[in-house]
């Protein structure tokens, strides 16, 4: 058996994976399909440490964020690319109790770093209805994911390591053949829920707009209530995302545009054009944790997969853990599965 590595996919999850295993040195080969609509190219990439309608510090959240901040400034340099871009949150509020709770959750030693109490709406100042109060939600950004995934893609080409093709769960045995390792990182779009269907697997249709909002060029904070609106070039913005456990309708749909268009329509005072409707199946886990690990009954076949919404902060330290994994067999988290 060849000493070499496979990467089955090249979302987000399959370009981290395969950087952190290139820069230790593995010797890797990746098979994508060409496919510009995956989950990975239509995401806004969002990094949101407080979540809920109770304002939540999401799992394990510190010490992602120490591990995301630190592999994406390392890409941005040996790659030459942006990834990384702060974006504070403004949090719109709404009546006693949810004023009262995001007051609650300030005054709590551990949300100090996060969150700032009730305030003016900064860059979106006279777009917003004048109902709401707001809150700021601190240390939140963007990663640009097209830029990792494309600079990933380049690298492997140019070393010899891409493949574009399709595989098949047909084609798994002779692969596992030829290669040392080989790892499904294709999201639940390829061939992840085949060959592992014992996983909890809960995934969910996404859609999201892209809306120009006229004069609004110089506003760099996020947006959200019961949707998100996150500053793009210029006047534009992607605006999401909606959750449907319900695969069996076109990726788009028109239930999906209205809604959206109608959480603008409540949370600004303010024209705006509608440019492009985006769509993609996330991988989500019922546990909402992410999926990494070995087949039960293929020794050398593994997952790397499962980071759902909120892969921007997930997937940099989920990545160091698998490397670990599989060039030193250290043991993974006990919460991973």
């Amino acid at each position: 058996m060849k000493n070499r590595i496979l990467l089955i996919g090249q979302g987000i999850a399959g370009s981290l994976l395969a950087h952190v295993l290139l820069e230790a040195g593995a010797d890797i080969t990746v098979i994508d399909h060409i496919n510009a609509e995956t989950p990975s190219r239509v995401a806004a990439g969002i990094i949101n440490p407080v979540t809920g309608k109770r304002f939540v510090k999401s799992w394990r959240f510190d010490t992602l964020y120490e591990h995301a901040q630190a592999l994406y400034r390392e890409m941005e340099v040996r790659y030459g690319i942006s990834i990384w871009e702060p974006l504070p949150i403004i949090r719109l509020l709404e009546g006693a109790e949810e004023i009262n709770n995001w007051d609650t959750r300030c005054g709590l030693p551990e949300y100090a770093e996060w969150l700032s109490g009730i305030q003016h709406t900064h860059d979106w100042s006279g777009r917003i209805r004048a109902d709401f109060k707001a809150g700021m939600i601190l240390h939140s950004g963007r990663v640009h994911f097209n830029p990792i995934i494309a600079a990933i893609r380049e690298r492997l080409t140019q070393e010899g390591r891409f493949q574009a093709a399709n595989v098949a769960v047909s084609d798994i045995p002779a692969l596992c053949a030829q290669y040392k390792q080989v790892i499904c990182c294709d999201g639940y779009g390829g061939l992840s829920p085949q060959l592992f269907p014992h996983l909890p697997w809960q995934p969910a249709k996404g859609e999201a707009l892209i809306v120009r909002l006229p004069g609004a060029t110089g506003i760099r904070q996020m947006l959200k209530r019961s949707a998100t609106l996150v500053p793009l070039e210029g006047d534009l913005f992607w605006v999401g995302g909606t959750y449907s456990w319900d695969l069996s309708f076109p990726l788009r749909t028109e239930q999906a545009y209205r809604e959206l268009c109608a959480h603008i329509d409540g949370m600004l005072e303010t024209p705006y054009e509608v440019v492009a409707h985006l769509a993609g199946i996330r991988p989500s886990v019922r546990t909402r944790r992410p999926l990494l690990g070995a087949h039960p009954s293929q020794q050398n076949l593994f997952i790397f997969n499962g980071m759902g919404t909120k892969g921007a902060s997930l997937t940099p330290w989920c990545a160091l853990h698998m490397r670990d994994f599989l060039l030193e067999g250290k043991a993974l988290d006990g919460e991973l599965r």
